[in-house]
């Protein structure tokens, strides 16, 4: 394996990785654990990461999580274990239950192992004093998220994709034995690198890696993107499509920060304690309040409450969210209504429902009474 600090080139791919790595840590110092694969992406990771830790800019662990789906899934184990120790890197291994979970949620395999992985990760980071987990996220990847999600329909805060640093907020499906000492942030150090960059390092750099078979299953539509749609989108049309798309995502976040900002205070304004008390499972908002928001900040708080429930994993497309704007409209009708003559659980609490929208993760939204209702759908007694 070549030292960095010995080959030019090496040595300059890493000194754009360290600013990079700087200008998103929690905090300077901070502890990161480096999540690797094994990979091509994540070997490369972690690499720079042990040279970061050389330079002290930040002491460094990394995490591998083993779901035992693929038989070569103990390979890559072991040659992150002797990765790990050639770095110099302490290295935690979590064993986990990917099919279960993808059982009990009604996920699909690719889905479940995804969150159960960060899970175990943010586990591994609360554990030994991370502040930080680091994925091997790049530019291509940024470019086929932002492909998929126009592919299934989204609104602009969608087309923002990844961001370099993120609060880490888990699924409430993903429970943690030992809460972090601080909160835990997913930063992606690698996002404006190309995926060639990165593997030109590997190469010039002697780093072993593991192929995942799974990457060329074209049931799967990350892979159809990667391996067909962006490659013949590039070739037929702009070559430098996966940058166009990278910074179409850079902008989109930058103008709907400040909205999400916006809307964060008022989900807080509408969001009511009192009456049915909110539980885990369900929350109420002030329906008639929210009405008086603009579309764009209104759709943003449904959507921020809806993730508040299943987590920053959970999405909604574009038909989704047009729903629930419709459903809020039905609320001028509301004067009209009777409150009495209402079946069903409404009934005890003299409301008749306006309406109901269904989302993923078997949440329903009721309006009712000039009220929103988040909740758990489970049918009638």
């Amino acid at each position: 394996m070549q030292p960095i600090q010995e080959d030019k080139a090496l040595r300059k791919l890493y000194w754009r990785f360290e600013r990079a790595l700087r200008a998103i840590l929690p905090r300077p110092e901070a502890r990161v654990l480096g999540a690797i694969s094994g990979g091509r992406d994540s070997v490369v990771l972690a690499a720079l990461l042990a040279q970061a830790q050389r330079a002290g800019v930040c002491p460094v662990l990394l995490g591998h999580v083993n779901h035992g789906l693929r038989p070569e899934a103990d390979a890559e184990e072991t040659l992150v274990r002797e990765l790990a120790a050639d770095l110099e890197l302490e290295l935690q291994v979590h064993q986990t239950q990917a099919r279960v979970m993808s059982r009990q949620q009604g996920w699909s395999l690719e889905q479940a192992a995804r969150v159960v992985r960060l899970g175990a990760l943010a586990q591994i980071a609360a554990d030994t004093g991370c502040e930080a987990i680091a994925t091997a996220h790049h530019l291509d990847d940024q470019a086929e998220t932002v492909l998929i999600r126009i592919l299934r329909g989204v609104g602009p805060r969608g087309l923002g994709a990844m961001a370099p640093s993120t609060p880490l907020n888990l699924p409430e499906e993903v429970a943690l034995e030992t809460p972090p000492a601080s909160p835990l942030f997913l930063i992606r150090p690698l996002l404006e690198f190309r995926r060639s960059e990165l593997e030109g390092f590997r190469e010039r750099a002697g780093l072993p890696w593991a192929e995942d078979s799974s990457n060329e299953d074209r049931t799967i539509l990350r892979n159809q993107v990667r391996l067909d749609l962006l490659p013949h989108l590039e070739g037929s049309y702009n070559p430098r499509l996966a940058e166009s798309l990278a910074e179409l995502a850079r902008w989109a976040r930058l103008e709907t920060e400040p909205m999400a900002g916006w809307a964060g205070t008022v989900l807080e304004e509408v969001r009511l304690t009192r009456g049915e008390p909110a539980s885990e499972e369900s929350l109420i908002l002030d329906a008639v309040a929210l009405m008086h928001h603009p579309p764009a900040i209104a759709s943003r708080v449904l959507w921020m409450a809806f993730q508040e429930l299943k987590g920053p994993e959970a999405t909604l497309t574009g038909r989704h969210m047009t729903d629930l704007l419709e459903l809020l409209e039905k609320l001028p009708d509301a004067s009209a209504e009777p409150q009495s003559e209402t079946t069903g659980c409404s009934a005890c609490r003299g409301e008749r429902d306006l309406g109901e929208v269904h989302l993923p993760g078997k949440i329903r939204v009721r309006l009712a009474g000039g009220r929103l209702f988040f909740e758990t759908h489970r049918p009638h007694e």
